[in-house]
Parts: C-alpha cells; structure tokens; sequence
C-alpha cells in the first residue's frame, strides 16, 4: 500500500505436473471473465506455478498516516521523529480469501540514525531490507486493520526523510 493501492491477485498452482502443460501462452480468465494472457515457461517452475491475474478490484487497500502516532521531538542535539500509519484492507467478494499485505520500515546504514520498530501489529520483519510482511485471513465483506510504528532518532543538524 506505500507504493500503490492496487491489489494483485496471483495464483499459486500445485502439482502442476499432473496438468501435463506445455510452454507456451495461457489465456487467464477470473471469474468468467477474461483478464488476460500469460506465457508459461515449465523449465522455470518447481512444485508450485505463480500466475499472475493483474489488480483485484474486489480487495482494496489503504494506507493513512495515523496523527496522533507521530510527532517530532527534540532532545540535546537530537530529533527524533515517530510516525504511525493504519492499513486498511476489505474484502469485497462473496467468500473468503486469504492475502498477504507488505510494507517496509527504513533502515539506516549510519550509526548516528538510529530506528526503532515501535509496534509491527503481528507483521513479520525482514531486518536487512525493512520489509514487513502479513498474512491475512478475510472473511467475505470482512474488513481488517493493521497498525505500523517506528521511530527515528538523528543528529540535529541533519536532513531525514522518514517516510
């Protein structure tokens, strides 16, 4: 939701094999409607093929800075600045569905920022990159919220973007 508030559904296909498939393209239809082609390339795939079925306009998602999580403080020759951001997800759709939400933390490479995970509301954190990831389980119309908080602590005289 930090970089697009598109939702893109992609299935995950088993015991492929048994399907005896063949490299080529593969016309994709949702629902019974067609969404598009893909080209399937056998040599690639394990036990499980990705297939891509573009945006999911029956899922939305919405990522909202929360104001009354973030603030900027000064202490000494410090700033230290925390921000809060709610994500909003609903599904749309006549039955359940299960998806995976990601966002990411800032990480820093210098010893004089420092960040701190103040609250991942069950996410997952990939520490090298910043990647928070969730798995969600929606019920049909059900609508789920997820809750992200860090901190970030620098030298006073110095230029961050925290976002």
């Amino acid at each position: 939701p930090k970089l697009s508030e598109h939702v893109y559904l992609i299935a995950k296909v088993n015991d492929w094999m048994k399907a005896d498939l063949n490299n080529g393209t593969a016309k994709l239809y949702l629902e019974n409607s067609y969404v598009g082609k893909s080209f399937i390339n056998t040599a690639q795939f394990k036990d499980t093929i990705d297939l891509s079925f573009g945006v999911d306009n029956n899922i939305t998602v919405k990522r909202e800075k929360v104001k009354e999580f973030s603030e900027k403080t000064f202490t000494g020759s410090s700033r230290k600045e925390t921000i809060g951001y709610k994500i909003t997800v609903r599904n749309n759709k006549s039955y359940g569905v299960t998806t995976t939400i990601y966002d990411q933390i800032p990480i820093s490479i210098l010893e004089e920022i420092q960040v701190d995970v103040l609250d991942l509301n069950g996410g997952t954190l990939e520490k090298e990159t910043g990647k928070v990831e969730w798995k969600l389980e929606l019920k049909p119309n059900e609508t789920k919220t997820i809750l992200i908080k860090y901190s970030v602590k620098y030298p006073k005289e110095k230029q961050v973007v925290v976002q």
